[in-house]
């Protein structure tokens, strides 16, 4: 397909490009595309804001669990010398 000669169109059907171009999204006004970049650069920063807020978060939760952990395992030990200390006694 030969290349579109814009010199041989008339002012109407450069403007009627351009309106067909507009509304199919081809073209927007800066306005519009500096609002939403704004909007967008927003939105990155409130979300960096909440990972930060949720790693946070995780960390103290990794810590409460380590100390969970810690505990857990002093309870079984002293379960699992309970249970020998049974099972060493003569029964009667």
């Amino acid at each position: 397909m030969p290349p579109l000669p814009w010199a041989d169109l008339g002012s109407g059907a450069l403007l009627a490009a351009v309106v067909v171009m507009i509304l199919i999204g081809w073209l927007i006004p800066r306005r519009t595309h500096d609002r939403e970049i704004r909007f967008k650069d927003e939105q990155i920063v409130e979300l960096k804001r909440k990972s930060a807020a949720d790693d946070d978060a995780n960390a103290e939760l990794l810590r409460q669990n380590g100390m969970l952990l810690d505990a857990a395992r002093t309870g079984t030990a002293v379960a699992e010398s309970v249970q020998r200390l049974f099972d060493r006694e003569p029964k009667s």
